[in-house]
């Protein structure tokens, strides 16, 4: 038994508080005044507040090191996938890759929290409405968000 865990910690490195999502969401939410639990509980449906996390076609992927994680992007890229959610808050590379300077930076969990934050205070002063914003977070056609905003209402209570 000691054994099994042992090599779990060797073959499956845990991630760092520093490495994680989790730091920034405060000072993200502070910063745009978003409501306490908003963007942790994005992240929780997004991506399990996991870093090195992407989605492409609906199915998502957990990596043990961001290295991992931008060297699967770019494979992805170079195949002619651009439909890929990144990092803790799963920042779309199709319509948002233009903002971040590479995908390294996209998968820094300063960075892409505080980017989400903005984009989703800027979808609060379309809308002036919370709930119409992280609908819209996921998805502006109205059916895909309503069905994310469920899910967000649904965990909201956990981190607020």
């Amino acid at each position: 038994m000691v054994r099994l865990i042992l090599l779990t910690f060797l073959f499956f490195p845990s991630i760092t508080l520093a490495e994680s999502c989790k730091p920034y969401f405060k000072r993200a939410s502070s910063d745009f005044g978003i409501p306490n639990g908003v963007l942790q509980t994005v992240s929780h449906i997004e991506a399990r507040k996991h870093p090195w996390t992407i989605n492409v076609k609906g199915k998502g992927y957990y990596f043990k090191t961001k290295e991992y994680a931008v060297d699967y992007v770019n494979k992805l890229i170079k195949a002619g996938y651009k439909n890929i959610d990144i990092g803790c808050m799963q920042v779309n590379f199709k319509y948002h890759g233009k903002n971040f300077t590479n995908l390294e930076e996209m998968f820094e969990p300063e960075i892409n929290v505080t980017y989400a934050a903005k984009f989703l205070s800027t979808n609060y002063k379309e809308f002036k409405d919370w709930k119409k914003a992280v609908a819209a977070f996921h998805s502006k056609e109205e059916r895909l968000g309503q069905v994310y905003l469920g899910k967000f209402l649904r965990d909201f209570h956990t981190f607020n």
